[in-house]
């Protein structure tokens, strides 16, 4: 089951997963604040046998970075398109927002973008080895105006702990 939508109201649900659902609804309300669209479209279920903090890292740092890029343009709408989801034991995410170009810095080994010289490229660090301890991987790029980040790690299901949902129907062959 997929919930795709942009809430008006205060409780948000974007999708099963409980640890996810939260990471989206702060930066959801983060980027309100600071007048940016986000367009969520996941569909991740509850019982991946990842650490909360694992998902912080992903979904946070990505979703960081993608509201400090709307937040130093001006001369084209702001918005985050954020694609999520598990098929197959990998968990697939996708961010997307516009940027400015010029304020961009292509490194050999990633992108700097952020304001405090001390702390650049943190969180995309964080992301990348946080993909590869995971079996998977994460890429970025800057293409007309836009940052575009993928990333897929591996992540098994707990079969026995799953609450009954839409995601939990498994049948033995």
């Amino acid at each position: 089951k997929e919930i795709s939508f942009v809430p008006n109201n205060e409780k948000f649900i974007f999708c099963d997963n409980i640890t996810v659902n939260a990471i989206l609804s702060y930066y959801y309300k983060k980027a309100k604040e600071s007048n940016i669209l986000m367009e969520v479209r996941v569909s991740i279920p509850n019982g991946l046998k990842v650490e909360d903090m694992e998902l912080w890292v992903l979904f946070g740092n990505l979703l960081e970075n993608a509201i400090e890029g709307c937040e130093r343009i001006t001369d084209t709408e702001r918005i985050i398109k954020v694609k999520a989801y598990y098929k197959d034991n990998i968990l697939f995410v996708l961010v997307d927002n516009p940027v400015n170009e010029e304020l961009i810095k292509k490194l050999p080994n990633g992108f700097v973008s952020s304001k405090n010289p001390n702390m650049h490229g943190l969180g995309i660090g964080s992301i990348c080895f946080l993909s590869e301890k995971l079996g998977g991987k994460a890429d970025f790029e800057v293409t007309d105006g836009w940052f575009l980040a993928s990333v897929y790690i591996n992540v098994m299901r707990d079969i026995e702990n799953c609450e009954k949902s839409d995601y939990c129907q498994f049948s033995l062959l």
